[in-house]
């Protein structure tokens, strides 16, 4: 009888969910093994952003044309497919993720000026499921001013955004991912803070005691999942006092309770500010996978695994503080 009351305490803790496993920061910590071999994750697009405005390279009759830099994380060294839809050459591109899941890709994209949005689409190339693609929609502007002469032109941006520092402030999602972020991160100085059950303010607690950078360092902020829903204003109030470090990153939300005003307002927020917030699509995803989570909240090992690439694509699409 004993142990029977000890095996049942044990599954009541295991079933109370965010509230009750405490989990120990990361400093001075060993990384935790993950409990199961997660799958393969689906690509993310980190650049460019969804919304972004792209000014169009040229213009022929009522069509704009611009060549677009994509970058984003898959599965490391696998084979990814970006495109834009349209059958010419350019508008395909083959290449493979390097061995910390970073990928880029320059494809043409040309759309109606009168209707000058485009789609930008990434998948595996030997998977056709939608599935297993991202996507995001932009729109084209009408052209600038002629390029400058080649003598005086700036030199091309890095593919490697300059800051190597991540600072993770988080709940026991933050937890579940903490295992898979340096597979995506390589080079990258990872600093997780994270604890089951952590709440908006005790979170923006922790960020509030960090030291103001050395060096340009970009936050992300896994939190809002134990707060009140109907709480948007507190939410939104921590995302913009999130970027006054560096640059952030946060995640929409998915949970047996309506997130939908929340995931609205952080991506409104992102599109405000898009030199300083990014905005993981969690929500999206899993509710394209349903079975990535196991209680509607917390994930399966494949499910943190996505969640860290999503993470780490949004990281590294961030600008650095300055």
């Amino acid at each position: 009888m004993a142990r029977l009351a000890i095996l049942l305490a044990g599954a009541v803790l295991a079933l109370a969910g965010c509230g009750t496993d405490r989990e120990p920061t990361a400093a001075g910590t060993s990384t935790p093994t993950p409990v199961a071999t997660a799958g393969r994750t689906q690509p993310v697009i980190a650049e460019p952003p969804a919304g972004a405005t792209i000014t169009a390279d040229t213009q022929e009759d009522d069509r704009y044309r611009v060549a677009v830099d994509v970058r984003g994380v898959a599965e490391p060294d696998e084979r990814v497919v970006v495109s834009t839809g349209c059958q010419d050459e350019g508008c395909r591109k083959a290449v493979f993720a390097a061995g910390d899941g970073a990928f880029a890709a320059t494809v043409d994209l040309t759309v109606d000026a009168e209707q000058p949005r485009g789609t930008i689409i990434v998948g595996y190339e030997d998977s056709g499921a939608s599935v297993a693609t991202d996507r995001v929609i932009v729109t084209v502007g009408t052209p600038g001013v002629a390029d400058p002469p080649k003598e005086t032109q700036s030199p091309e941006p890095s593919a490697t955004p300059g800051a190597r520092n991540v600072v993770v402030i988080g709940d026991s999602l933050a937890v579940g991912m903490r295992p898979y972020l340096a597979e995506f991160l390589a080079g990258w100085a990872i600093d997780v803070d994270a604890r089951a059950g952590r709440t908006l303010e005790e979170g923006m607690r922790v960020f509030g005691a960090e030291p103001d950078p050395k060096r340009d360092t970009v936050y992300a902020f896994s939190l809002f999942t134990n707060d009140d829903p109907a709480n948007v204003t507190a939410l939104e109030s921590a995302v913009r006092r999130s970027s006054s470090k560096g640059c952030a990153v946060w995640a929409t939300i998915a949970g047996a309770k309506p997130y939908t005003e929340a995931n609205e307002r952080l991506n409104a927020l992102a599109a405000a500010s898009p030199d300083r917030l990014r905005v993981a699509q969690w929500a999206d995803r899993v509710a394209r996978n349903r079975d990535w989570l196991t209680d509607g909240v917390h994930a399966t090992a494949t499910g943190y695994r996505n969640r860290a690439a999503l993470y780490a694509a949004a990281i590294k699409s961030c600008t650095p503080a300055g």
